[in-house]
């Protein structure tokens, strides 16, 4: 899932536009857990998003449709990563991406989906710098 704006889902009317977004409105917001405590570093974390983020090929569209999709996005993950308890990026952060494709359904490219997640958990503190250096 992606789109592109900053939000602060602290906020009561940005969570409720990033609910309406993603299709949750008249959903009740699910509370988890932390899997590991704020702060702890060097652990695992699972950032499960309901659905994929932009693919490359969608970010070449006009500006517009880039911009929606990329918000999108990172309100997906930045809703997903509140539910799982993922504290703030403090260091680098090692990230991979698993895809799961249905029966009968085409696979993607093997890189579609890393630069809209990639920047989106940058966009939420998730992770520092995006970049490989």
């Amino acid at each position: 899932m992606a789109r592109h704006l900053t939000l602060d889902l602290n906020d009561p009317a940005d969570e409720a536009e990033a609910r309406r977004l993603l299709g949750l409105a008249g959903k009740p917001a699910q509370k988890r857990a932390p899997q590991q405590p704020a702060g702890s570093g060097g652990g695992h974390y699972c950032l499960a998003l309901d659905g994929h983020t932009a693919a490359a090929n969608e970010l070449l569209d006009s500006v517009k449709a880039r911009c929606r999709l990329k918000k999108r996005d990172r309100i997906a993950v930045g809703e997903a990563a509140a539910r799982a308890g993922i504290a703030p990026a403090t260091g680098k952060r090692r990230v991979r991406l698993t895809v799961l494709v249905g029966p009968g359904k085409r696979r993607p490219d093997p890189d579609a989906f890393w630069k809209s997640l990639l920047d989106a958990m940058a966009a939420c503190g998730l992770l520092v710098n995006d970049s490989t250096a």
